[in-house]
């Protein structure tokens, strides 16, 4: 049965052009897969709700769009799209192309980010516009909300990664801020540390953005800290399940790994750390030969993934950065990366063309790739849930496609490659890592944070 989003794209009885328009969407080749058009510019990044109920795009197209899932119908829209897109024409919302979005670990907000500098909170059931934060100098690429809900990290153009935290009366919880039912709270560089301001202070867009800070709630308060260190700009960003970790990957070629607790630290971050640098920096992954483009951590926290514009994947030990694999995932930038999960060794790769890749971080003999995705894959995302796990799709298409189970596509999918056991679970139980799936695994610490560089 076609899923009701997918009416409009059917085409007329008789039609033949119809018929391969359809064939060319994202993910025609994948079965149960479910089509969202709406979009009016290229998706730049997807993302989940916690539950897999919903999921949110970005676009070019200035706005945002959270879906539904089960019902395959538009939830609601964050902003809206503006009549000339070519001309500069202005919507309600975000000013300029949606680069990032990200889900609040309870499910009720969403973050935007933007080539407008700012991000924005919403509210997830209606698009209700929260909050707008300003602070970085330029583009805003990229945003994570941290598992544990106290901070929401940004990547810029600008070469920082940012933590904002919103405060009322010194109390995190979002449930009782002063915000919503027409009030938009608006914060620029608001309460950040000193060396930022001394930092920014002759700049004309500092004193623009300042002078747009709104005080008429003194209760409310936005703390803002900065980690200082990529010599280009921040293209991703991840915060580890376990919250000890920030990753930041960058045009420099590099990847960071920062301690989370210290990204949080105003007082600590106030001054260098000996010899120079961040204090909360806790050392850079090298190896890419050029712009580091996606990132993501492992389930467990104990392993990091990195894609590139050198076309290759590397994976990480969180714990001792050391390279665990090195991948040749094609001949396009490697624009997405997920691990597929707690039940799997594999790992998911969108690139900048037609396909989503599937390798396995044990067996090198894994090449493989999902059905047809249709046309160029810009983002993807993928969600562990009790009955397997979710894929979504995005890309230049302005189409978003939701695979409702992926990990038995891609255990397929590599099986062809290889006989290789592939159901596996994370563990430090064996050697190498990993444990048979169905064998009981003991809990395990938390990766040392007290690892130096």
């Amino acid at each position: 049965r076609t899923p009701p989003i997918l009416t409009a794209l059917k085409p007329a009885r008789g039609g033949e052009g119809g018929g391969a328009m359809l064939d060319m969407l994202p993910g025609m080749g994948l079965p149960d897969r479910q089509l969202f058009p709406g979009h009016k510019g290229t998706i730049r990044c997807v993302a989940f709700s916690p539950d897999g109920r919903m999921a949110a795009t970005a676009s070019g197209d200035h706005t945002s769009m959270v879906w539904d899932l089960q019902t395959g119908k538009l939830a609601a829209m964050l902003g809206s799209q503006p009549s000339n897109l070519t001309g500069g024409g202005a919507g309600k919302g975000h000013l300029h192309i949606v680069s990032g979005v990200c889900f609040s670990p309870d499910g009720k907000y969403v973050c935007t980010t933007s080539n407008d500098k700012s991000l924005r909170l919403w509210r997830a059931s209606n698009g209700e516009p929260l909050a707008i934060l300003q602070g970085h100098m330029q583009f805003v690429n990229c945003c994570k909300w941290a598992p544990n809900g106290s901070a929401v990290l940004t990547g810029s153009s600008d070469k920082t990664v940012r933590a904002w935290r919103l405060l009322r009366d010194g109390n995190p919880d979002m449930s009782q801020f002063s915000w919503g039912n027409g009030t938009v709270l608006e914060f620029a560089f608001a309460h950040c540390n000193a060396s930022m301001q001394d930092d920014h202070q002759d700049s004309e867009e500092y004193r623009r953005m300042t002078a747009k800070h709104r005080t008429h709630l003194p209760e409310m308060k936005c703390v803002l800290t900065t980690l200082v260190g990529h010599e280009g700009g921040v293209t991703a960003v991840d915060v580890s399940p376990c919250c000890g970790f920030v990753l930041s990957v960058s045009s420099d070629k590099t990847a960071r790994l920062w301690d989370f607790d210290k990204a949080l630290d105003q007082k600590l971050l106030s001054s260098e750390a000996p010899g120079g640098g961040s204090r909360a920096l806790i050392r850079t992954l090298r190896g890419h030969q050029r712009a580091v483009i996606s990132c993501c951590f492992s389930p467990d926290s104990r392993h990091c993934a990195t894609g590139s514009q050198d076309f290759t994947v590397r994976v990480y030990d969180v714990h001792t950065g050391g390279l665990v694999r090195d991948i040749l995932a094609g001949e396009c930038y490697c624009t997405g990366v997920a691990f597929s999960g707690a039940a799997s060794d594999l790992l998911l790769v969108s690139t900048g063309g037609k396909k989503v890749r599937v390798f396995s971080v044990l067996d090198a003999s894994v090449s493989a790739s999902l059905p047809s995705a249709g046309r160029s894959v810009s983002s993807i995302a993928v969600l562990c849930h009790a009955r397997g796990q979710s894929l979504c799709i995005a890309g230049g298409d302005h189409v978003m496609c939701y695979v409702p189970d992926v990990l038995s596509l891609a255990e397929k999918a590599a099986a062809a490659k290889s006989s290789f056991s592939l159901k596996r679970s994370w563990s430090a139980k064996s050697p190498n890592g990993y444990v048979t799936l169905g064998t009981p695994a003991s809990p395990q610490p938390h990766p040392s944070k007290a690892v130096s560089s």
